[in-house]
């Protein structure tokens, strides 16, 4: 009965040690030389901390239960998102190749989390240009689709291959696959239809698919779903346009389809502010007033409509033909510059940041029209880096060997440029006249064939 007793206490003590925490043993195996932050907690109430490798280039981490709801690890841009429970262990190796950053899991849940990393880095946004892409002819909608429900069914058969998977977490794995792969055949039009000269709705088939689409608000939360219906919302759009003229009444008429398409009060709430906050950043005109008004009928989120009052109140200032809101910025050296300095001369203001493979890839159309139009007395042509890391913009400045005047704004993203002229994402071309009002805040880019001779004709 003693030796029961102790065996008892031995496994009651063994079990009470297994739930005081998790173990996730990190090695890398790449020479990329980045850190790698781990995140806890949600997002109101989060922490970031960099782990720190041994000379072998590995690291244990002991975690709290506490810790292990909330806990993503990021190494460059690879999100990795460990399904781990209290008491297991965990090892996750990070390699690269010629692909990219590659992440391998082993030990609890190890099949889970293998197929749940491959297929966030397979199936995303990436794949649809690429699967419409690879085809060498054009084929009606009939083909894709059947090509890409065996892609559908492939995934699914090795999801439910995995034995140690919840109920609740096969559900939401095929939800993720059922809404992927829908909104990769809700694209078809402007990759093939539109893309040959031909309209949204020349494929009956594609038409069938998409208007039986149905919402299902249970299911809202899974990654593209919300996508999904925005591209019907959209292919509709594309659809009217075709029929009919829409010009400035873009917004006012997108929302007017929104409210008339979605049934979910809180899928057509996020449409709807996510088509105004569009509005706001890029195509403000003179329905201002008016299509912020209609907004504010449609949607019935008060904190999403409270969210954008001061973007409109700066979008109130910035409609074209307004005085142009003054803001800072300086050269390398230090010295501070208005933009209030450059009036008697149209002002072409390329927003931009080192870190942007879009703004870079404007640099040489930029380039072109600078050494076109150096001598233009009445216009100047500028660039004002919203970087973090000052150095680095020095850099590639001079590596560029960027002529034309190079300034760069305090607080980044957080600056009075970007916050009073609605900038949320760059490149951002804005055209100023010579009287310090506002042209455009959308300005053509430099790749577009129509910016240069329009600039020379001012």
């Amino acid at each position: 009965m003693r030796y029961i007793l102790l065996g008892c206490f031995f496994v009651l003590l063994f079990t009470q040690c297994k739930k005081e925490g998790a173990t996730i043993a990190f090695r890398l195996k790449t020479t990329k030389e980045s850190p790698l932050l781990m995140y806890k907690g949600n997002k109101n109430n989060q922490s970031v901390d960099t782990v720190k490798f041994n000379d072998k280039q590995s690291v244990t981490l002991v975690l709290q239960q506490s810790e292990l709801e909330e806990l993503v690890f990021r190494f460059e841009r690879t999100w990795i998102t460990p399904i781990i429970n209290n008491g297991e262990e965990m090892q996750i190796e990070i390699s690269s190749d010629q692909d990219g950053i590659n992440v391998t899991y082993s030990g609890d849940h190890a099949d889970l989390n293998n197929y749940r990393y491959e297929c966030t880095k397979v199936l995303g946004y990436g794949l649809v240009r690429q699967f419409y892409s690879d085809s060498e002819q054009q084929y009606p909608f009939t083909f894709y689709a059947a090509k890409l429900d065996s892609m559908q069914a492939a995934w699914l058969k090795r999801l439910r291959g995995i034995d140690e998977i919840a109920e609740t977490e096969l559900d939401e794995e095929a939800q993720y696959l059922t809404y992927f792969f829908n909104y990769v055949k809700s694209s078809f039009p402007w990759y093939i239809p539109l893309k040959n000269g031909k309209s949204v709705k020349s494929d009956p088939d594609f038409v069938q698919f998409i208007e039986e689409m149905e919402e299902c608000p249970e299911t809202e939360s899974s990654k593209f779903y919300y996508p999904t219906f925005d591209l019907k919302v959209r292919w509709l759009a594309t659809g009217l346009q075709e029929e009919e003229k829409w010009g400035e009444e873009y917004t006012l008429k997108m929302l007017q389809l929104i409210d008339k398409t979605i049934s979910s009060v809180s899928l057509k709430d996020q449409m709807l502010t996510k088509c105004i906050d569009s509005y706001l950043s890029y195509a403000v005109n003179v329905n201002l007033h008016k299509t912020f008004s209609l907004y504010g009928d449609l949607c019935s989120n008060e904190e999403y409509k409270s969210g954008l009052e001061v973007k409109f109140k700066n979008a109130e200032r910035i409609v074209p033909g307004a005085e142009a809101p003054d803001f800072d910025f300086y050269t390398a050296s230090g010295e501070h510059k208005k933009l209030s300095d450059f009036k008697g001369k149209y002002v072409y203001i390329d927003v931009w940041a080192t870190w942007c493979g879009p703004c870079k890839a404007e640099l040489p159309y930029l380039t072109i029209i600078h050494k076109t139009l150096n001598n233009k007395s009445n216009l100047e042509i500028i660039s004002v880096s919203v970087d973090k890391d000052k150095k680095a913009w020095e850099k590639m400045v001079d590596k560029k060997q960027l002529e034309w005047p190079q300034y760069i704004v305090k607080e980044a993203f957080k600056s009075v440029l970007t916050k009073q002229y609605n900038i949320n994402s760059i490149p951002r071309f804005i055209l100023i006249d010579p009287q310090g009002k506002i042209v455009s805040t959308v300005a053509d880019r430099p790749s577009n064939e129509q910016l240069l001779p329009y600039l020379r004709d001012l």
